[in-house]
């Protein structure tokens, strides 16, 4: 059975007021993120700051480091930097999308100017891009109001359609719905 209910700003007023907040205590502790944040940003300036340092810790004998071993530990510091801060971030709904297009854009830069790896930094170099314009277009264009997509009568997302499987969540759906009962409940 759908329900459906007016979700017009005067109700949707009274009804937020109208829950119980008994037994909130306010905002969550955040500080269980802060250990695992500070462990992938010490790694993360390991890997960027000393590449060698975990070969040395690898290995019994002296380790010299080769240019892919460089290159590929510069881009996993980057990588776990970016994890760390988006776990200390975390603000929007899409906590990785702006550390993550930074550190993406660091990596194709990088990897761009990179010429000892040969064709590797070139492939690097094509997917960070792509992973970069990919968030600089959700950073821009992404966040739309979520209001604008909901029906004022039904709440319905409009976003959804019921054209070929007939989905019942969909607005038009929903609406059909509600004008069915709103005429029952006339008669």
């Amino acid at each position: 059975m759908i329900e459906l209910n007016d979700f017009s700003r005067k109700r949707a007023t009274t009804a937020d007021s109208e829950h119980d907040t008994d037994g909130v205590d306010g905002p969550t502790d955040d500080s269980g993120y802060a250990i695992p944040s500070g462990v992938l940003l010490v790694l993360s300036a390991t890997f960027l700051c000393f590449p060698g340092f975990a070969f040395y810790l690898a290995s019994n004998t002296e380790v010299t480091v080769t240019p892919l071993e460089r290159f590929l530990t510069t881009h996993l510091g980057i990588y776990f930097s970016v994890v760390g801060v988006s776990l200390l971030l975390r603000t929007t709904r899409h906590p990785l999308l702006i550390p993550l297009t930074i550190g993406s854009s660091l990596s194709a830069f990088l990897s761009y100017n990179s010429t000892t790896v040969g064709s590797l930094a070139t492939l690097i170099f094509l997917s960070q891009l792509v992973l970069s314009m990919w968030g600089v277009y959700s950073l821009l264009f992404g966040d739309e109001p979520l209001h604008l997509h909901r029906s004022k009568t039904t709440g319905a997302d409009k976003r959804t359609s019921a054209f070929i499987f007939g989905n019942t969540a969909a607005a038009s759906s929903q609406k059909k719905e509600w004008v069915r009962k709103e005429k029952a409940r006339e008669r």
